[in-house]
């Protein structure tokens, strides 16, 4: 069998810099880490503002010593999740499709910006909203989905288990007037929620949604569903339980937000079968 040469290192450099910002090569070229306690190091960065962050998870939650000559936000991530300022803030903001995002170290946020920006394109165009609807952004984090479409609809109902993302997304609702956050389990809230659900968006976490918040949200009964999901497993499992519930799978689009990795965001479209041809 013929052998395929190795990269050079100049091409390997070329390699890694069309997957890799500069903004987040910047500081991992600068670490010279010698941690053992060390879990988990997080890199972040606003590629349209520029803010870049260093997140630390330890085995004992004691921060590690730093000499810092950068101007970056340095946050020691304890073992419940609080975070703790080492330099800086403990958060970062970011700019998507024109609003512009707070993002705590404790917080979710998508990992490509530019592909973000089309996820909210695509969202917005599967929903097909009126300007009236009542929409619902479960799982809805710092909020990223809700705050955007806000003004293309008149009310938006975000429900987030992370108190640092309610508090995100609490502060990146501004002068939002239309937008109720409630801070909790998705599966606890929705059976208690009185108000009238138009639309819906998913946009759950690897391990996709429990059952009790699927079948919750089919009592509610939105004309149509947008899943974002990030492992075609759990959404092929929640799509088929949202079909037994009385859904239809109109669409599912695929989307390479991680580039030369395995992993893969999808967005699929469901509507009512009683709304089907509506």
């Amino acid at each position: 069998p013929r052998s395929t040469p190795k990269p050079s290192s100049a091409a390997s450099d070329v390699y890694k810099r069309q997957i890799l910002h500069p903004l987040l090569e910047e500081p991992l070229v600068a670490l010279d880490l010698a941690l053992p306690g060390l879990r988990r190091l997080s890199l972040r960065a606003g590629v349209n503002t520029g803010e870049q962050m260093v997140i630390f998870e330890t085995a004992d939650d004691e921060p590690p010593a730093l000499e810092v000559d950068m101007p970056i936000s340095c946050v020691l991530l304890l073992s419940d999740g609080t975070p703790v300022n080492l330099l800086g803030s403990n958060y970062i903001f970011e700019e998507v499709a024109g609003r512009r995002f707070r993002i705590s170290a404790a917080s979710f946020f998508q990992v490509n910006t530019p592909v973000t920006e089309r996820l909210i394109e695509l969202v917005a165009s599967y929903l097909d909203l009126m300007g009236g609807e009542v929409l619902l952004d479960a799982y809805c984090g710092v909020g990223t989905f809700g705050l955007s479409l806000a003004e293309r609809v008149g009310q938006v109902i975000g429900i987030e288990e992370n108190p640092f993302a309610v508090a995100d997304a609490d502060f990146n609702a501004g002068e939002l007037e239309n937008v109720t956050l409630i801070e909790g389990r998705v599966e606890d809230v929705l059976p208690d929620l009185d108000e009238r659900i138009d639309v819906a968006i998913l946009d759950p976490p690897r391990g996709g949604c429990e059952p009790e918040a699927l079948q919750a949200l089919s009592e509610l009964a939105p004309s149509r569903i947008v899943y974002v999901s990030c492992d075609p497993a759990t959404l092929a499992r929640d799509v088929r339980r949202l079909g037994e519930a009385g859904y239809v799978l109109v669409e599912a689009q695929p989307i390479d937000m991680f580039p030369q990795t395995y992993h893969l965001e999808s967005v699929a479209l469901l509507r009512r079968a009683d709304c089907e041809s509506g």
